[in-house]
């Protein structure tokens, strides 16, 4: 269904894209069409003259959210936080520790599970997963050896 969607918008794209370089191309048919029909009346269009660029100078920008209070007590053993537009770093708590990509390895997990494997297939949780929940301190979801869970529902306790 998604693939059929997907056809009919390139079709429809391409179409476009040939209407729009044929006006571009024969520009003299969009004039002709639009006088014909009485919609458009061509006029010259004065054109402006440009002012000459002057660089402003720019001012160095300002936060825009202030600090108030006592901020909460960071418990991760590495933490790094920027402030994007003043390039300020806030946080650096073993900022520079390498660690792996967690994060990225989800996403990367969930994309191949996604295209590859039926959704709906019944995993069955094995003895050799709580082992390794427990002997790198990882989250189990309270799944315990046996549960048998869809493929869909584990992708979405990433």
């Amino acid at each position: 269904m998604s693939r059929r969607i997907v056809g009919i918008a390139m079709i429809a794209f391409a179409i476009i894209i040939v209407i729009t370089s044929a006006l571009f191309a024969f520009p003299s048919l969009a004039t002709n069409a639009e006088v014909s029909t009485g919609i458009i009346s061509p006029t010259p269009t004065p054109f402006a003259t440009p002012a000459p660029f002057m660089a402003q100078p720019t001012t160095p920008p300002t936060p825009v959210l202030t600090p108030q209070g006592t901020p909460p007590t960071i418990t991760a053993s590495s933490a790094y936080l920027l402030d994007d537009d003043t390039d300020n770093v806030l946080v650096n708590i073993n900022g520079e520790q390498p660690l792996p990509m967690a994060s990225t390895t989800k996403i990367m997990t969930a994309l191949i599970a996604i295209q590859t494997a039926d959704l709906n297939m019944l995993v069955t949780v094995h003895q050799d997963a709580i082992n390794e929940v427990i002997d790198n301190g990882g989250s189990s979801a309270l799944l315990v050896k046996g549960d048998q869970i869809r493929l869909q529902d584990l992708l979405y306790g990433l």
